[in-house]
């Protein structure tokens, strides 16, 4: 996109100025005629560094973030368009799963192994912080549970029972 000379002489008009009589002409071929000169010099746009990502939105289950670059000079006079200026992308995007009988109002995937208080896994990993244990998640099933005449447990912990909860 060309910028037009703003003093042009008479009803002329273009992004190039003839250097003796101020008569305004188009550009042949993307260059100014011999003769003339480029009223404004395009300026591209330039952008400063990227900045950290924010933190996630979710600690588990898909969370985004997101992060931002500033313009350090804006485009001027139909030189090239900034790059974009924001990013996102998913995070932690690990399933959700919560301790039976974690304590106080604590919950999260891993439970510590002495006050069964519940915690996250690692940001952006499935590990669980050292003194902490994953809790189980599969379904255990088992012949006794017919002569306790209760059925089973939520799964969340290995080896619940009936309406029993908390650390198995």
């Amino acid at each position: 996109a060309c910028v037009l000379c703003d003093k042009c002489s008479g009803k002329t008009a273009g992004p190039c100025q003839h250097d003796k009589d101020n008569t305004c002409h188009p550009q042949k071929g993307g260059m100014c005629p011999p003769g003339t000169h480029q009223c404004a010099e395009a300026v591209d746009c330039q952008v400063g560094e990227w900045s950290e990502w924010t933190k996630c939105g979710a600690k588990c289950g898909g969370g985004k973030q997101s992060r931002t670059r500033d313009v350090l000079v804006p485009a001027a006079n139909g030189g090239n368009d900034c790059p974009m200026l924001t990013e996102s992308r998913t995070c932690n995007d690990m399933p959700c799963s919560s301790c039976a009988g974690c304590a106080g109002k604590s919950s999260g995937p891993c439970q510590h192994l002495k006050d069964n208080s519940c915690f996250d896994y690692y940001v952006g990993t499935t590990m669980c912080p050292a003194g902490t244990r994953a809790c189980a998640t599969q379904e255990k099933t088992i012949d006794a549970v017919a002569v306790l005449s209760a059925d089973l447990g939520d799964g969340m912990c290995s080896g619940c029972y009936g309406k029993s909860s908390g650390p198995c």
